[in-house]
Order: C-alpha cells, then structure tokens, then sequence
C-alpha cells in the first residue's frame, strides 16, 4: 500500500486529486471524530475537517521526511477546534454540549464518561506516545506497523504503546474516572474513531483543493463563509462547481473593477423616488458601485420595476430570483464584494432584465433546486396565549405595534412586537433570527397581533430564551428536522 508520505508528494509534484482523495479516505473519520468529540457539533466539526485539510493541501509541500501525517492531522485538529471552542461563549457551549450529548448514545457506560476528556488525556501526552496511541487504537494499526512509523522494534512499540495507555489511564484516574488499562484500550479502539458523514468528504476535497491552490487568509472562516450550506445540501450541489471555485473569485473581482465609474445618476441620488419617474422613459437596467453618501433605499415601481441603493451583492441576487433568504442559498462561486445600486426600469420582465445583467456583468446565474435540509418546523402547541391574539384588522395590512425606542424596534433587544400578521411572517422572522429554514406548518391562516419579549443576549444562549418565551407566550415551538427546501443554487454561467 502506498505510504501517506508517498500519496502527498504525488499531490504535491503532479497535482494529483486521486492521490488527495486516497489521503481524505484514509484519514478524515479520525480528523471528524476528534473535531466532533472536543467542539459537540456535527456542523462545527464538520467544518473543523474541511479546514484540517484545507491545510494539509496548503501545507503538503512543508513537511517533513519523518512527518507521521496521523498524529500531525490530530494535531491539527486539536488546535484548530480549540480556536473554535475559544470563540463560543463558554455559557453557549455548556448549553449547546448539554443538549447534544443527551442526544448522542455512547456504547458504554465507560466511554461516555471518558469521551469528553480523552483530547484532553491525549494532549498530555508526549509526541511519541501520542502517535504511538493514534496509530495502534485510532487506526488499529499492527505493532509492526507502529513501530515502523516510530522507527522502532516491535517489542519497543508494545512497549511504548503500553506505557501509554498507562499514562492515560493514570490521567483518568485523576479525575475520579476508574478503568483498567485493557478496558481503556478496547473502549479507545472500539469509540475512538467513527465514521463521517458520507458526503463530507466531497466537501473537504473541494475546500482542501480551492485553499490549497489559493494559499493565505484564514481557512476556517472562508470554509464558512464560502460552504455554510454544504453540510446540509446534497453533495452534488456542491461539488459540481469544484473546478470552477478556483477561478471564479478572480473573475468576479475583475468584473467589479471594470465597472465604469461614471457620476452618480438621479435614480442613485434622489431622496425619494415618484411614481412619474417610473412612467417615463428612459427604460433600463444597470448595475453600478453605489454613490458615496447616499440614503439607502428599495424602490418598487407600480408593475414590478425596482429600485435598490447601496446593497451588497447578495441583496441583488434575491430581488433578480425572488425571496430566498441567506440560509436558503448555496453559493457555488464567490459573489463580487463591494455594495452596489441597481435599477431594472422595464413595465414587463424588469426581474428577468435583472438577472440578464447580473450573468452578462458578472458572469453568475442562479436556479432554484429542491434539497433536503436541516429545519425547524413551527407548530402550535396552544391557541391560548397572551402574545398571540387574533388581529382585528379588516384588512391584510400589517405592520409593527407596542413599545418603540427612537431608531425603531430593535430585534436584537429581545422583543417582536407586530401586527396583523400570519404565523408563516412569523415564521420568516424567525428564519432570519436563527439562520436556518423555518416552515410553518401549523395549519394556523388567521392574522394574530403578536406581542412577545425573552431576555436576549449577544451569545448564542438567546436562543433557549427565545424558544423558552415563544413557548410561554405564544404557544408555538420548534421542531427540528429533515425537510425538503427550494433553495438557490448560485453558480458561474456556462456559457
């Protein structure tokens, strides 16, 4: 069988996929599984995997002759989640492991008390033990083959193995955690790496291969910014466009420099915009960086032309396709940065003109595709609530009531106050607030005046306050799970 070592410097020296992919089989149950056991989040290891290799294929060409890749992947894995786990609030995380690992079945009694500490045991461990373990319990490698990665007999590797397995054993013991050194070797083998999900290793290929190529910036947080969706999508919707990401950010850069800088134009600059500008000529679409010092502002005209000032690029792709949300869009290339105004002026097809600009400026198209994702399902669990009482509007009109500060309602300050509306507005709200598609599935058609306030704070701990005072005051709840969403699959124009 071909070495790691081996496999990387054919990547390194041809480019080989298939020597990367062979390395990703090989070794990303181990990378998800310590990812998974440190930060207690599927997506956030998920995440953590696609950076660990992003990393290897940055980094393939650096290390050394002597490299064990088991044990510099681990640590790797080991650093980067610490980065993560640093970055939660230690009250959300408290919360967010307390909910997943009642979720979570351990096979043993044993191991259920030793996973949450075993990274821990393992980094106090010295740099050969450490692979000693990695190799004999993580891989279930033969002696002979550990002590051939350490350059070592096969009795000097029993040995080292054992003294380490000792060494963890004793690092239990300290924590009240009693458990004979032959029961910890077999709960480590048997727990210690389990398998990813199937289609993370298409995303880690993708993302290892776009950064490796790419090189510089922090791989994690482009993994999330440019793959959020992918853990929740079909792989195919993703790695379809593998090739394309390489170049595609490039493109798009180039396109927003040779936008032409001409001086604002009234429709950019005007306070307000009257109905007698849409009725007069000229008809047009434009997409132009936006004026400096410019109320920003949407415009709709009385057949379906707009107006949009100072919006980011996104803001244009979903007045172009309609109204997907953040968290229902995949993006299959890099959107130009930069906030830009727009204006589609037709009396018919002013969205079709749109996306006509969009792939002729920027060479990106979009198309709605049905996946199956991760949701919250909106459900009653009591018509009887204080914050939820029918509206008595004659009409569909709807708007905001209660308490205002100057500026406005301010959401973030834990209060959803409006009027006249539906539990599926409702449920658009909370899409927003939580970044993951919401359905209403209560059945419920009547307009409420929803009233309702829960002690917010800027870490991820509201959410339990939410979900808690959406329950005691409206009656409604989330359930999560699988479902099938349209969502907008953005990606580079074929032609």
């Amino acid at each position: 069988m071909t070495s790691d070592l081996d496999l990387l410097r054919q990547f390194v020296r041809e480019n080989s996929q298939d020597a990367f992919n062979e390395i990703v089989r090989r070794h990303l149950n181990l990378v998800h599984s310590a990812a998974l056991r440190q930060v207690r989040s599927p997506q956030l290891a998920e995440e953590i995997a696609q950076s660990v290799f992003a990393d290897l294929a940055r980094n393939a060409g650096k290390l050394k002759p002597d490299t064990i890749l088991t044990a510099w992947l681990y640590s790797v894995t080991r650093r980067t989640a610490i980065d993560v786990v640093r970055k939660e609030s230690r009250r959300q995380l408290r919360e967010q492991i307390a909910v997943e690992m009642n979720d979570m079945n351990a096979t043993a009694n044993d191991w259920t008390q030793i996973e949450p500490l075993l990274d821990d045991a393992m980094a106090a461990l010295d740099e050969t033990d450490r692979s000693a373990i990695l190799l004999r319990y993580f891989e279930n490698k033969s002696l002979r083959e550990v002590g051939e990665s350490l350059k070592i007999s096969d009795d000097a590797a029993q040995k080292r193995v054992s003294r380490a397995v000792e060494r963890l054993r004793e690092f239990f013991s300290k924590q009240k955690i009693t458990i004979g050194v032959s029961g910890l070797a077999v709960l480590i083998s048997a727990n210690g790496v389990q398998s990813a999900p199937a289609a993370l290793a298409k995303t880690v290929i993708a993302v290892a291969l776009v950064q490796g190529a790419a090189g510089g910036g922090s791989t994690l947080a482009v993994t999330k910014g440019v793959l959020k969706f992918a853990a929740w999508v079909k792989a195919n919707a993703v790695i379809a466009v593998g090739a394309g990401l390489l170049l595609a950010g490039v493109t798009a850069a180039l396109a927003v420099e040779l936008i032409h800088q001409r001086a604002p134009e009234s429709w950019q600059t005007a306070p307000d915009i009257y109905y007698k500008f849409w009725l007069e000529p000229p008809y047009r679409v434009e997409i132009r960086p936006t004026a400096n010092n410019v109320q920003i502002l949407f415009a709709p005209g009385p057949n379906g032309e707009f107006i949009g000032r100072d919006v980011s690029f996104d803001g244009i792709l979903y007045t172009a396709y309609g109204n997907f949300s953040e968290c229902r869009t995949i993006l299959a290339t890099p959107l130009p940065a930069g906030r830009f105004d727009y204006i589609s002026k037709f009396p018919r097809g002013a969205r079709e003109a749109l996306r006509q600009q969009i792939k002729k400026q920027f060479g990106i198209t979009a198309r709605g595709e049905t996946c199956v994702t991760n949701v919250l399902l909106l459900v009653v669990k009591s018509l009887i609530a204080k914050g939820l009482i029918v509206s008595t509007e004659v009409s569909n009109r709807s708007g905001r009531s209660g308490d205002f500060s100057q500026d406005g309602l301010h959401y973030w300050d834990g209060r959803y106050s409006f009027h006249n509306v539906t539990l599926s507005d409702f449920a658009q709200y909370c899409e927003a607030e939580w970044q993951m598609p919401v359905l209403d599935v209560t059945g419920v058609t009547n307009r409420f005046d929803i009233d309702f306030s829960w002690k917010s704070k800027r870490d991820g701990s509201q959410k339990v306050a939410f979900k808690q005072a959406m329950l005691d005051q409206l009656g409604l709840e989330f359930v999560p799970t699988n479902a099938p969403v349209e969502m907008l699959v953005v990606e580079r124009a074929k032609d």
